[in-house]
């Protein structure tokens, strides 16, 4: 089976699939495929057995998935508890084809992301949380915190070294709602 396929199998039948990727580490998403489209899939990723956080991928860093016999039982008991009906992400990602109109859409709309970027010629990465303040043409400026809660610079990443947003998870949730009520530098 092709990504493409799987993509479509998880997307239609809400399906949980691993996602496996190039990064750093072999970092691979396990949930349910919300939105596919041609440079970026959307999925609500599946923590034990609970839906969490909504994980964007750029599409050319997915090298392949798992569909065996641990999604097979996975599926099964998330639709047995009712978990399942969490397995959905916002409709406004609908019209979001790129990494670029992800985070145009979330500066339009204050959603502070977790970002992760490639660098080190991508041997490397950096996960940075906090509000995007501008958005252009190559790349989006982001006022970042640290995980000692203190505000550091805003910086620079270019879209195209962007290879994970992360909304709507227990962690981004709690940890922005506490840097939200601290002044910023």
């Amino acid at each position: 089976m092709s990504l493409a396929s799987q993509y479509k199998k998880s997307l239609e039948n809400r399906w949980v699939t691993r996602l496996e990727t190039y990064l750093p580490g072999g970092e691979a998403y396990d949930g349910v495929v919300t939105q596919s489209h041609r440079h970026i899939v959307a999925m609500r990723e599946l923590r034990d057995f609970n839906f969490d956080g909504v994980i964007i991928l750029p599409k050319k860093i997915v090298t392949g998935f798992r569909d065996g016999e641990f999604e097979e039982c996975t599926n099964a008991i998330v639709r047995e508890s009712g978990e399942i009906r969490k397995a959905k992400s916002p409709r406004w990602l609908d019209s979001c084809s790129s990494i670029k109109a992800v985070l145009h859409s979330l500066h339009a709309r204050n959603i502070w992301p977790a970002v992760e970027s490639l660098f080190a010629d991508g041997t490397r990465t950096a996960l940075y949380l906090g509000p995007i303040v501008e958005t252009g043409e190559q790349s989006f400026k982001f006022h970042c915190y640290d995980a000692a809660g203190k505000w550091e610079q805003v910086y620079e990443l270019a879209y195209a070294a962007i290879c994970r947003i992360e909304i709507d998870s227990l962690y981004t949730n709690a940890f922005n709602s506490y840097m939200k009520r601290k002044p910023r530098k």
